[in-house]
């Protein structure tokens, strides 16, 4: 914007002075001209431009128009009716004259008129023309300098800003990555504690005879919170897996309607015993390339999301079909649904909706992970919802082309 600007005023002066001195020509040319009227009017000669009389007889420094005049230019003589009396010059313009004292332009020539005095008794107007193609030329030269300029240093400025920029984001990449690495060795090392106590508390629920009673609750408590962090660290684990893009590495060919129907099963026995009910239409064969834990992951969030969130006597509506080449898995329920100021950002890490903050369990890491899955496996995901209606989650991943 700044660079613009400044060339913009940059040629508008320039172009301005061009013009001034253009137009100082042209009086000094007209000036020069004029004085053939009061040469002649005097008695000195008889007017006729194509021989003027020698001005510089009486001493002074006046100039002949002839030795101003250029083949560019021409002059026009008028007598005070405005009737044109000689002309010269190959510029001449064929128009009605107009008394007009600055000049102006009439298509691609200058045109200055000026009228004559003698005794403040008007004796005629001379009109000068030049052409103004050299000048417009140049003036065409300058704004393509002025915009290869421009661009030059719009570059010179962008890969500066560019540098710049790497040299400030550097400190916070390096952070970030010092960052990642903290939470992947964290999450690991923590594996192995939460394994003995896990360990632990179930040896201590299978021997309630061994525990006071008042102590069996604390002691289902305590396993829950275990429960819980181990789900935290393998959640972090995987997602520091997506992060150092390492998970394409056990990719293969997966027949993902085989896939659809074992988790509808065994959503179908848990929900056995509860008043939700889940329908399956599964209309898509085909293979996936991907890992099969990934995948089986990645729907096991989306249906334990509509399974926590649907309230009882609701549906979940669990269906696939086939689109130019990919695979469309949808997965509707009749929930609390997501207000759509909040749409944005169910993809953010331990981010979840106030709704949801009523409900026992999860991290906020669920949907964090089902996008991280997604895109490893060059698909798309899409989420619409409305409060108290339902939300629907839409999967597109491409088949394995035979």
């Amino acid at each position: 914007m700044t660079l613009g600007i400044g060339a913009v005023s940059v040629y508008r002066l320039v172009a301005h002075d061009l013009y001034q001195r253009f137009d100082r020509e042209l009086l000094t040319l007209a000036e020069a001209a004029a004085y053939s009227f009061q040469r002649a009017n005097n008695g000195s000669t008889v007017f006729n431009p194509q021989n003027p009389p020698d001005l510089d007889q009486d001493g002074d420094l006046d100039l002949a128009w002839d030795t101003l005049h250029r083949p560019s230019q021409g002059i026009e003589w008028f007598d005070a009716n405005r009737q044109r009396l000689y002309k010269v010059g190959t510029t001449s313009v064929d128009f009605p004259l107009e008394t007009i004292a600055y000049a102006h332009r009439i298509a691609s020539l200058r045109v200055l008129t000026t009228p004559v005095y003698d005794a403040n008794r008007l004796q005629g107007y001379i009109r000068v023309s030049m052409s103004t193609l050299q000048l417009d030329g140049e003036l065409q030269r300058l704004q393509r300098g002025l915009a290869r300029g421009s661009l030059i240093a719009l570059g010179a400025c962008g890969l500066g800003s560019w540098g710049l920029m790497r040299l400030a984001m550097k400190p916070i990449e390096e952070s970030f990555e010092r960052l990642r690495q903290f939470t992947a060795d964290a999450s690991h090392e923590l594996r192995s504690p939460l394994a003995a106590m896990q360990t632990s508390l179930a040896v201590m629920q299978s021997h309630p005879e061994r525990l006071q009673p008042a102590d069996l609750h604390k002691v289902d408590l305590a396993a829950n919170a275990a429960r819980q962090m181990s789900r935290l660290v393998a959640d972090l684990l995987l997602l520091a897996r997506f992060d150092n893009a390492t998970v394409q590495e056990r990719f293969t060919p997966i027949p993902i309607e085989d896939l659809l129907e074992d988790l509808a099963d065994l959503y179908d026995l848990r929900l056995a015993s509860s008043t939700l009910r889940l329908q399956t239409d599964f209309k898509a064969q085909g293979m996936v390339c991907g890992e099969a834990d990934q995948l089986k992951r990645l729907f096991t969030n989306l249906l334990d999301n509509a399974i926590k969130y649907t309230p009882a006597l609701g549906t979940i509506t669990f269906s696939s079909w086939r689109r130019n080449g990919d695979i469309v898995i949808t997965l509707s329920d009749t929930g609390i649904g997501i207000a759509p100021d909040q749409l944005s950002r169910v993809y953010d890490r331990f981010w979840r909706a106030d709704q949801a903050r009523s409900h026992e369990g999860g991290s906020g890491l669920g949907l964090a992970i089902v996008k991280r899955i997604v895109q490893a496996h060059r698909g798309n995901i899409t989420i619409t919802s409305q409060l108290q209606q339902g939300s629907t989650v839409q999967v597109k991943l491409p088949l394995v082309k035979s």
